[in-house]
């Protein structure tokens, strides 16, 4: 499948360039990659979901690849980074979003913690869910709504069951939310 590159303005100035695969009116699958990363990290998998039917876009976060690179205090904070990923999903209809670490934060957090993304589904890869990031209030918020419902937290008793879950339990500690 071709690619062709993207851009999407966000925020401060800032665009974020991006690869597409597919063709416009597919489905949408937008592939958010880890802190670090570019987009290039997706490039297989970007072809593989357009020729599966699906319309792929990857892209560099702001300050990695060819996306812009802000400078000043609070340029690269996790609510910007939320922020962008907001905008991001907007531009599609109902898109299935795929995160990791840095991105699937950002990408869970505007979907649990701020109910601002309309995604269809959301898949994490490997992301990171430190303390750090969770403390505050939004953390606090983010850590109840993953909680609430039944349908949140299904597997994740399912997986502490499963030996490595009981592994990465035992390692990392649950995270638990601040009073």
């Amino acid at each position: 499948m071709r690619q062709s590159q993207v851009r999407f303005e966000v925020a401060d100035g800032v665009t974020l360039v991006g690869d597409a695969w597919g063709a416009p009116e597919a489905p949408p699958v937008v592939l958010l990659t880890g802190a670090g990363q570019t987009r290039q990290a997706w490039g297989h998998t970007g072809e593989a979901l357009a020729a599966a039917g699906f319309m792929a876009v990857a892209v560099d976060h702001r300050g990695h690849g060819d996306s812009s690179w802000p400078t000043g205090d609070g340029a690269y904070g996790m609510e910007v980074f939320v922020d962008d990923t907001v905008t991001l999903c907007g531009h599609f209809e109902r898109p299935v979003v795929v995160g990791a670490s840095l991105g699937g934060m950002a990408a869970l957090m505007g979907i649990a913690d701020r109910s601002a993304i309309d995604a269809r589904a959301l898949v994490l890869v490997s992301p990171v869910l430190e303390r750090a990031t969770l403390d505050g209030a939004a953390g606090g918020r983010l850590c109840a709504r993953l909680r609430v419902g039944p349908r949140a937290t299904r597997g994740l008793e399912e997986h502490r069951q499963q030996p490595e879950g009981k592994y990465l339990q035992r390692a990392h500690g649950a995270v638990e939310p601040k009073p």
